[in-house]
């Protein structure tokens, strides 16, 4: 059970080539679920564990560089504690394990308009960074933060059909 408090802004901007989106909230939680501190290894039981707060700010810009080149950002800025636990008061102050405190990607899109073979063509890169985070409030170790390249590759065969290529982690980054 929770309280949300919420306020964002949109906008769209240069004929509809720039579109930004921000929003910050706070969140108050009772009853928050926390990993049992007599789980053993491989166990996932949990148990009230009190009052906790998350609050954060994200933030989005979408933009239609020229005709063929699209670019997309995202930032996010998320914390959370636990503020109240009655049965471990060492628990309180403790982060949540909500995942990265601060995260950010962009992607990249470009689409051949060449009238040839390689019209419709799109070719695209994202790049990806997530934080370090706590994997549970009861532990004293964070998570390292990581950072991720993906590209992606399709190809219009047919009107409304598409080929497809992904490839995640190029680098093989380790998380």
């Amino acid at each position: 059970q929770g309280v949300l408090f919420e306020c964002g802004v949109k906008g769209v901007f240069l004929d509809d080539a720039l579109a930004v989106n921000a929003s910050v909230f706070q969140l108050d939680i009772s009853d928050t679920p926390i990993s049992d501190p007599e789980n053993g290894p491989g166990d996932d039981f949990v148990i009230p564990g009190g009052e906790a707060e998350r609050s954060g700010v994200e933030l989005e810009v979408i933009g239609q560089l020229n005709e063929n080149l699209s670019l997309s950002v995202n930032y996010a800025y998320i914390d959370g504690q636990l503020t109240e636990a009655p049965d471990d008061p060492f628990l309180v102050g403790r982060d949540l394990a909500i995942g990265p405190t601060q995260s950010f990607s962009t992607f990249l899109s470009y689409t051949f308009t060449t009238n040839d073979r390689w019209d419709g063509l799109n070719l695209g890169a994202s790049i990806s960074y997530a934080d370090e985070q706590t994997p549970s409030v009861n532990v004293d170790y964070k998570l390292p933060s990581y950072t991720l390249v993906d590209l992606r590759a399709s190809y219009p065969i047919r009107e409304n059909i598409e080929i497809g290529l992904n490839i995640q982690n190029v680098l093989d980054e380790e998380y």
